[in-house]
């Protein structure tokens, strides 16, 4: 009986295909965020996303997410039953109401029929809108988006239609399309002629059937001068109203349609050369000529009324009742065998596939001949199985029984051994977890011991009698490697001298071990329960592969130069590094991408093939370079007032609190693992984001760029630039920062000159003061020279009444009186002109001539380059000079004396006056008066220096005055005498 089962059930295996064109699809509901299960159409913008009409609103797909429009967006209605697109990306809908529209850019657009109505299903397709057949009373045209509202034009008699008595379509330009049995052919309107004037005839092109079935033409639409026609039952017609052809086919071939759905197929571009035709499960691509390209009956895995194969070669397929499905491109690559069964393991022996199926026992697959074979049908937990090549058998072991054998298909099975005890059997040998050749036998480990087995696989110890010393608590894998074996469980054992003996990294694992396999003649693997992947050396060299953090290893192997893992999420493919630590994760696999789920018992790989073991059946995956590259288009998602285009965002400084900024990705058919990645400039650092929206928080004011990147699990990699602007606020800009500035320095430059002019002022205020000071100071030493000057002069009038010289004496008192008269009147000026100086001295030394009598002589010499009507020098300088010359030089001289006094020209505003002498000289009159008394002679000098000092320090002066004595007799001791230079320097006023 077991014998005519197995052969019933090899014969099915062999009869049926193992698998289907597409069995790896994703779905979606409500749940995944569709507005409703009813779907009347799908289509694909110019952009790349899905487009969804039902009767809860439309809605558009990314791959990630569902944006839905209903009557809160702007619908006239939510009911939407046909969209149309035009190559400027417009998505037109149509619905049950008096305003009809497009969506574009995320914003509905809606306007209002005026004055008539649409009715059929022909669509005229053109650059940036559509025409609809519409009527108006007695008269058909069509409807045309003009100003803002939908118009009628190109109206014509609807009666005409009856005139015909034949199938017709108008065309715009007053047209009809005429269709009879053996030719259709093109009228235009003739008031003159009901049957219109006829243009031209089209010629048919094919040899198909008749264009015109007695069911009557379907939807039409036209594009690029080339008209659709789908006609009942399968027919389609293209009309080119160019080339004046025509060509008719049956698009579908399949069964008859299921009427409760859909009664003719529906049919929609692909590409610029291409037409997709789809009828209940059934779709098919055909080219201009109608030739049938591609054609598929997909899965009934529900009434699919609406089938669109996208521009990345994903099928999806909606109906009224069971929502999305979609079947990745890839997913004609993916095979499923046991489905909805239990596989615990795939493994190649010997060149053998052996797929064990829980429950069922263990097949060998046959890949030449696509089938597979029943081995062992015992329903007795299998855990692997194996090769011993110095035995040269099969081995297969399970939880209670061994199967081994020289040929695979005739495995002999062997019970671990038994024995009674107390009356009941036990089993000696517990339950083994692995089992691995030896040259003359097996070596195996159980939960909680390490045994030896013979060729027969009978274990040279009893459970009650195992070695204490090979007892571990927790094994679960055993190896044999350089010539050692090693235990993993709750740790790293080796046996030593038939003992365990636990390794350095049992606690850096941090995870139990429950996988172990050689990676290479200088590491072996060691796979942990969500510790990741481990390389270890046998002795202490213990590295972490990175990319394999927190993972199930379940199993690991090397497949064309790079490190697969099979784990509780997905299969990933890790590039080895030369430091391991720096390996890194180059492409992962999960649900979507064809796995049964993401919990992966065992892998192997036939070629490009991954073949996972998992609990819900084995699939076969093509994994080949390249085959699961898309496009990723990261998109600018937020939607505000703020939002300048698609590619800007702008605000004013202190508009938002939280600047957050939402981006979008357009990837199909699904985005279920994908990362992202941001940064602020080109020349900042990606850092990685858990979504794909970034907070700012309060910006200031600026322009930055946003960049955004998203990359999907198989590497698979796009990005997005965004110009972010803060505007500043008013007294943030430039122009009121500099303003600012400017109005801070010009405060500051006026409080600085405020200060300095009235520091000046004081300045000026005390400086007037100090002069004035000064001034009265000059006038007291005049007041003191005065007398000085008087009390000569009256010694000398003396002198003369003395001697008895009366005459003299009158002379000398008449010239005096006036000398003193020119004194007082002068000595109220601070300056005298020249002139008027020399006046006063030769007057003076005319005098003191006439007191002298023969014994003086003078000379006054004035340059003639000097304008002494002009020029001034400060008063009653001069004269005291000029008469300590006569009184301290030629007084005390023996013999006549002589004084020159010469006003020498330096420039316009400096003049030098030297006093020469040729009396007893300096020197020797300091000499002379070292004994007598000499205050008035003394206290004269030291007047005149004075005054000279107070000259040159008064700032408010206008007059530098330098001033020299030197005895002659230093220049020359043949010489007597004095020399006085003074010079005046005139600073003009600025």
């Amino acid at each position: 009986m077991k014998k005519r089962l197995f052969f019933l059930f090899s014969c099915f295996c062999l009869l049926f295909p193992l698998y289907g064109q597409f069995e790896h699809y994703i779905r979606f509901g409500t749940r995944e965020g569709l507005p409703s299960m009813h779907i009347y159409q799908l289509l694909e913008d110019t952009e790349g996303y899905i487009w969804l009409a039902t009767n809860r609103g439309v809605a558009r797909y990314d791959g990630r997410t569902f944006r839905v429009f209903k009557t809160a967006d702007g619908l006239p209605a939510n009911d939407i039953w046909q969209l149309e697109i035009t190559p400027d990306g417009k998505v037109w809908y149509l619905c049950k109401s008096k305003r009809l529209g497009y969506i574009w850019h995320d914003k509905v657009y809606t306007y209002p029929i005026e004055n008539a109505e649409f009715y059929g299903y022909t669509f005229y397709i053109g650059q940036d809108q559509i025409r609809l057949h519409g009527r108006s009373g007695n008269y058909a045209g069509f409807l045309v988006l003009e100003n803002g509202a939908w118009r009628i034009k190109d109206t014509l008699d609807r009666r005409m239609q009856i005139l015909l008595k034949t199938l017709s379509l108008q065309l715009p330009g007053k047209r009809w399309m005429i269709f009879e049995e053996d030719s259709v052919y093109v009228n235009r309107e003739d008031k003159e002629n009901s049957a219109g004037r006829h243009l031209f005839t089209f010629r048919d092109l094919s040899t198909r059937p008749p264009v015109n079935p007695p069911l009557g033409l379907g939807i039409c639409r036209t594009w690029n001068d080339s008209i659709m026609v789908r006609s009942a039952g399968n027919m389609m017609s293209i009309f080119d109203l160019k080339k004046h052809t025509m060509v008719s086919a049956d698009v579908i071939f399949g069964r008859e349609p299921d009427f409760t759905y859909q009664f003719t197929p529906e049919f929609q571009r692909y590409g610029d050369r291409y037409i997709q035709v789809s009828r209940y499960n059934e779709f098919s691509i055909v080219d201009k000529d109608l030739n049938i390209v591609e054609n598929h009956r997909m899965p009934k895995i529900f009434s699919a009324a609406h089938i669109l194969k996208d521009r990345g070669g994903n099928y999806w397929m909606g109906g009224p009742r069971g929502g999305l499905c979609v079947f990745p491109s890839y997913s004609g690559h993916t095979r499923v065998l046991f489905p909805g069964k239990k596989v615990g393991f795939a493994e190649w022996v010997n060149g053998r596939f052996f797929i064990h199926v829980q429950a069922e026992g263990l097949y060998l697959y046959d890949p030449q001949k696509n089938t597979y074979r029943n081995v062992v049908s015992d329903k007795d937990g299998l855990y692997m199985a194996g090769y011993h090549p110095a035995l040269k058998m099969y081995y297969v072991a399970g939880d209670h029984y061994t199967w081994s054998g020289k040929d695979p298909y005739r495995l002999e099975k062997r019970a671990y051994h038994q024995r009674w005890h107390n009356g009941k059997r036990i089993q000696v040998i517990p339950s083994f977890k692995d089992i691995i050749p030896l040259q003359r036998g097996f070596a195996t480990v159980s939960g909680s011991a390490v045994f030896f087995m013979d060729s027969l696989q009978r274990a040279e110890h009893d459970q009650d009698k195992i070695p204490v010393s090979r007892m571990i608590n927790g094994g679960r894998r055993i190896i044999h490697w350089k010539n050692r074996l090693y235990v993993g469980g709750n740790g790293l054992y080796t046996l030593r001298n038939d003992s365990l003996v636990m390794l350095s990294p049992r606690n850096e694992t941090k995870a139990n071990i429950i996988f172990m396999a050689p990676f290479n003649s200088n590491y072996m693997m060691l796979g942990t329960d969500g510790g990741g992947l481990y390389l270890y050396d046998g002795q202490k060299d213990l590295r972490f592969v990175g990319g394999t953090e927190n993972l199930v290893i379940n199993r690991a192997l090397l497949h064309k130069g790079d490190l697969w893992l099979a784990t509780d999420n997905g299969v990933h493919r890790i590039r080895p590094a030369a430091d391991i630590g720096e390996s890194r994760l180059l492409e992962s696999f999960y649900e979507e991408d064809g796995l049964l789920s993401n919990n992966v018992n065992s892998m192997v790989f036939m070629g490009d093939t991954l073949w996972a073991a998992q609990d819900e059946g084995l699939v076969a995956i093509n994994v080949q370079p390249g085959r699961f590259r898309r496009r990723v288009k990261p998109y600018f998602n937020t939607r505000d007032t703020h939002r300048l285009n698609d590619s800007t965002y702008t605000l004013t400084y202190g508009d938002l609190e939280n600047i957050e900024l939402h981006f979008g990705v357009l990837c199909l058919p699904a985005q279920g693992h994908f990362v992202y990645d941001f940064k602020l400039g080109e020349e900042s650092e990606w850092f990685r984001s858990a979504g794909t929206t970034l907070s700012l928080g309060k910006m200031s004011p600026g322009e930055r760029m946003v960049y955004f990147r998203a990359t999907d699990q198989h590497g698979n990699s796009g990005q997005f630039r965004l110009l972010l602007q803060v505007r500043p606020l008013w007294y943030q800009t430039l122009w009121a920062k500099a303003a600012l500035g400017l109005f801070i320095l010009l405060l500051a430059v006026g409080i600085t000159l405020l200060l300095r002019l009235r520091t000046e002022r004081r300045q000026k205020a005390a400086l007037r003061l100090k002069g004035r000071m000064s001034e009265l100071e000059l006038q007291a030493l005049r007041s003191q020279m005065n007398p000085h000057f008087v009390f000569n002069s009256l010694n000398a009038i003396q002198f003369f009444v003395i001697k008895n010289k009366v005459e003299l004496s009158e002379a000398y008192l008449a010239k005096f009186s006036k000398l003193v008269r020119m004194f007082f009147e002068y000595s109220r000026y601070d300056s005298l002109r020249l002139e008027q100086e020399i006046d006063l001295l030769e007057r003076y030394l005319e005098i003191e001539k006439l007191r002298f009598e023969d014994k003086l002589s003078y000379r006054v010499e004035v340059d003639e380059r000097l304008d002494t009507e002009e020029m001034e020098i400060p008063s009653m300088i001069l004269q005291p000079i000029v008469e300590n010359a006569v009184n301290h030089g030629v007084f005390h001289k023996k013999g006549n004396g002589s004084v020159w006094v010469s006003f020498i020209y330096i420039d316009e505003n400096t003049v030098k006056v030297e006093v020469r002498d040729d009396g007893i000289g300096i020197n020797a009159m300091k000499e002379l008066y070292a004994t007598e008394t000499r205050n008035y002679r003394t206290r004269s000098s030291e007047v005149l220096k004075e005054r000279l000092k107070i000259l040159s320090e008064n700032k408010m002066s206008r007059w530098e005055v330098t001033y020299s004595v030197r005895d002659l007799t230093d220049e020359d001791p043949a010489l007597a005498g004095t020399r006085v230079d003074i010079t005046f320097i005139y600073k003009p006023a600025k």
